[in-house]
């Protein structure tokens, strides 16, 4: 997936699935491929089958919110977020899908606020600077996004790997800095 091989990375899920009908990470799994693919349509009825298994299966529910934000429906995607926070106890991390999606649906101040609560506590717990970069990216505070994109790398965050195909961050692509090598 990380590497935008889909179709290797998609046989290789078929395989799993086939191996085991009833997991709900791997049709989770199979909707991110389908994410970084841009396959929108066919990630949707992924994450649909994962949580037709399991309803509150937080992967699922976040990836799910990942497409609904990527194709524009907002109200859909903080739906799913809020389920999130609720699932996890209105966890700060998963507030910051939350707060992208808040941004991202044109209430910038209130993403702002959300951001400034996220940061404050931060100070005292370990949040994802992946996740903050991401906040940024939405609200358009480029410097800010490769700021913490810089301490994701810093932290080997897992989601650096997907740099190259997350649709995510495709309004940074641009920027010479996306590409240049610390």
């Amino acid at each position: 997936m990380a590497r935008g091989r889909t179709e290797e990375a998609l046989a290789e899920l078929q395989r799993a699935e086939d191996l085991d009908p009833l997991s709900v990470i791997l049709p989770t799994d199979r909707c991110r491929a389908l994410f970084f693919a841009r396959r929108y349509p066919e990630a949707l009825a992924s994450c649909r089958r994962a949580l037709d298994a399991d309803h509150a299966f937080v992967p699922g529910l976040i990836t799910q919110g990942m497409v609904l934000e990527e194709t524009g429906r907002y109200a859909e995607a903080l739906a799913a977020f809020r389920e999130v926070a609720r699932l996890t106890g209105n966890d700060a991390q998963q507030r910051t899908l939350i707060a992208r999606a808040t941004a991202l649906s044109g209430d910038r101040p209130g993403a702002r606020r959300m951001l400034e609560e996220i940061e404050e506590q931060a100070r005292e717990r370990c949040i994802s600077p992946y996740s903050l970069a991401l906040v940024h990216a939405a609200l358009g505070d480029q410097d800010a996004t490769f700021r913490e994109l810089g301490r994701a790398v810093d932290e080997r965050s897992s989601w650096m790997a997907y740099l190259a195909v997350n649709p995510r961050l495709d309004e940074l692509r641009d920027d010479p800095r996306f590409t240049r090598r610390p």
